[in-house]
């Protein structure tokens, strides 16, 4: 029998491993929901396997009615065995993804498990006549579409009162500050506001049918979610009022944070957005440390974790360690973590000279990037997808060569690899020396 969750933070949803797929899509990324207007011609129908457990994990994305909804289905763990097995043909044992649906888990975002919560002995019987996981994602596309067309039958339109308050609302605000509006229904607003430094923000509202009686949704990049209070008497006003107070919150955080990305080799995250209040940035070849920053303290000493090989970071653990003592609350971030290091750290930049903060010239030794950015020894890509960059790297000081995770731990499994407490160990494939890595 499955599980009806619902979940706020989904991830990507795989059918089969990555070598059982036609076309393996990782590019798509969470993001507002967007009118219909807005949104390029979707695919109705998207199903991809998750890198990290490829046999036992799909991830489906729904486009209907100009809305993406993600779902995922969980295979039961009772089935490891028989798909570890399975793993290592080209075809899985005959029937056993039928059977492992009927006691499949689902996932599904706040919006969808809303609409779907009435039709849950529906989709059990789905569950249980399908035998594959695209054939109940195509009965479950056509389940979505039906129950969306009966929704709008029953929500309706709005009063006109609903109308005439957001107007006046916006009049207040300020036209100028209004970035986008769906203009059929009034429903979706985007209000757009500078930070003290300028830095412009968005404020995506979605409005309740029964607005202002009930608070709009909120969504923004904002490194901790944003609720604004809502009272009886409260408006759109009363929201952006808040949000303008949040945006000054966060100004000294996202100053920090631009010195940091201008001034560091940033590995991780690839694109940051003003929500991200981590990094992980390169110290030397095969080095990095992964910072975790308090966005209302970002001059305090951050969370620190050092990747790389044992031989390699040991020094920089002592350093940091021994030079703890000297982090100046009054420095930005960039300096304490150069004083800490006791070194100028890594740049993107292809000078070999930087510039301090008092507008001195320093002296730092020129960078090779691709050094430091050593692409994966099995996929050959730096990134692949949303997959972090490669974090294990071979300890034998002649191979050193570095490795994402999840390629290694499908590597050393299909190689008979021993698995221990979600780790597998092996050999490295081009040394053979001992290695191992966390599934």
């Amino acid at each position: 029998m499955s599980d009806w969750r619902s979940e706020d933070e989904t991830t990507r949803l795989n059918i089969l491993s990555s070598r059982h797929l036609s076309s393996f899509d990782r590019t798509h990324s969470k993001s507002p929901t967007l009118d219909a207007a807005d949104l390029p011609p979707p695919t109705p129908l998207t199903l991809i396997s998750d890198p990290q457990n490829p046999l036992l994990i799909f991830h489906c994305f729904l486009f209907v009615k100009g809305r993406e909804h993600q779902v995922r289905i969980e295979l039961n763990d009772a089935d490891e065995t028989a798909l570890s097995v399975g793993s290592r043909d080209e075809v899985l044992p005959e029937g056993f993804i039928g059977e492992a649906l009927n006691r499949a888990q689902l996932f599904f975002d706040d919006e969808l498990s809303l609409l779907l919560r009435p039709q849950e002995s529906t989709l059990r019987r789905r569950l249980r006549q399908s035998t594959s996981v695209q054939e109940f994602a195509d009965e479950l596309l056509i389940l979505v579409e039906r129950v969306y067309v009966e929704h709008v039958d029953q929500v309706g339109l709005p009063a006109v009162d609903y109308y005439r308050r957001i107007l006046v609302d916006l009049e207040e605000i300020g036209w100028q500050s209004v970035t986008h509006i769906c203009t059929d229904t009034l429903r979706t607003i985007d209000i757009s506001l500078p930070d003290s430094s300028g830095r412009v923000h968005t404020l995506h509202l979605k409005l309740p049918v029964d607005y202002p009686a009930s608070s709009p949704h909120c969504e923004c990049a904002l490194p901790s979610p944003f609720d604004p209070t809502w009272h009886s008497t409260s408006g759109l006003v009363d929201v952006v009022r808040q949000f303008e107070v949040t945006l000054q919150t966060y100004a000294q955080f996202w100053s920090e944070m631009e010195n940091l990305d201008t001034r560091t080799l940033v590995l991780e995250p690839s694109a940051p957005t003003p929500a991200d209040s981590c990094r992980r940035i390169a110290l030397a070849r095969h080095a990095s440390v992964e910072l975790e920053i308090d966005p209302l303290k970002p001059r305090h000493i951050p969370r620190c974790r050092l990747i790389g090989p044992e031989r390699v970071v040991a020094p920089l653990r002592e350093t940091l360690n021994r030079n703890l003592n000297k982090w100046d609350f009054a420095a930005n971030l960039y300096q304490n973590l150069c004083a800490v290091f006791d070194m100028h750290l890594p740049s993107s930049s292809s000078s070999s000279s930087s510039t301090t903060d008092d507008g001195t010239a320093s002296d730092m030794a020129t960078v090779d990037t691709e050094q430091l950015m050593e692409p994966c020894a099995i996929c050959y890509q730096y990134r692949l997808g949303e997959l972090p960059a490669p974090e294990v790297v071979c300890e034998n000081d002649a191979c050193s060569k570095p490795f994402h995770r999840s390629c290694l731990a499908q590597w050393l499994a299909s190689a008979g690899g021993r698995v221990s407490f979600r780790t597998v160990f092996g050999k490295c494939p081009y040394c053979e020396h001992a290695i191992h890595t966390t599934i």
